[in-house]
């Protein structure tokens, strides 16, 4: 419900489209208001969560197990 700020006047405004723009001019008073839209604002994230690749994850558990491997080794040897 729309009241005319001039003549308070219910439901007096029709929209009229001038030089791309959307106004709205009361049938009364001949009082003019703009229409304006809420534009949204697009919220990005500013650090993307870095994705896991799996080959890096083999890798690194091959190197574990190769240095695990190799320091029961160290240890055999060192115990005779």
């Amino acid at each position: 419900m729309n009241k005319c700020p001039n003549c308070l006047a219910n439901n007096s405004f029709t929209k009229v489209q001038k030089d791309g723009s959307v106004i709205e001019i009361c049938e009364y008073c001949n009082t003019i208001n703009e229409v304006t839209t809420a534009t949204k604002a697009i919220i990005t994230p500013e650090n993307k969560p870095k994705s896991i690749d799996p080959v890096d994850t083999v890798v690194h558990a091959v190197y574990f197990f190769f240095f695990v491997f190799i320091f029961c080794i160290i240890i055999l040897l060192l115990d005779q």
